[in-house]
């Protein structure tokens, strides 16, 4: 699997992902339906070449089905069924290791900050200065600004 972007993805760009995911997520049959793939027809002959996804709410006494899309390929709606969990599954992770990659750089420039300023004996050394201000801004980074 090759990667498709070369730069960090935007927060722009990640926030218009995510708001997408949102609209699908607001128009779920039930909160605790699923979206699942299957042949379209299975009794039809010959053997079926539209696959369907559907968002199936499983109550008490009957299911409730609601057509997502149809594709050509069982492949392709396999992964359209599990984009709607796959996607703010991975949106989270995209925000917990951005998270953990600011914590990790704040602590390094924190540490590089102290070693400059025992080694010139000043804490108020220009380097040190510097370091501590590129710590702080990535510990606003890590926490949005807050």
């Amino acid at each position: 699997m090759s990667a498709r972007t070369p730069e960090p993805m935007s927060a722009e760009r990640l926030a218009e992902i995510a708001a997408r995911a949102e609209v699908v997520e607001k128009t779920r049959l039930t909160p605790d339906s699923s979206w699942e793939a299957s042949p379209f027809g299975d009794n039809s002959a010959p053997p079926p070449m539209l696959y369907v996804v559907e968002d199936v709410a499983r109550l008490n006494k009957a299911t409730v089905r609601g057509s997502v899309g149809a594709f050509g390929d069982e492949r392709h709606a396999e992964f359209a069924a599990h984009a709607r969990d796959d996607i703010p599954a991975l949106l989270a992770e995209v925000t917990r290791l951005r998270s953990e990659a600011a914590a990790s750089r704040a602590a390094v420039l924190d540490e590089a900050a102290d070693a400059v300023a025992r080694f010139t004996g000043n804490d108020l050394d220009a380097n040190a200065k510097m370091l501590r201000r590129m710590a702080a801004a990535a510990r606003d980074a890590q926490t949005g600004g807050e």
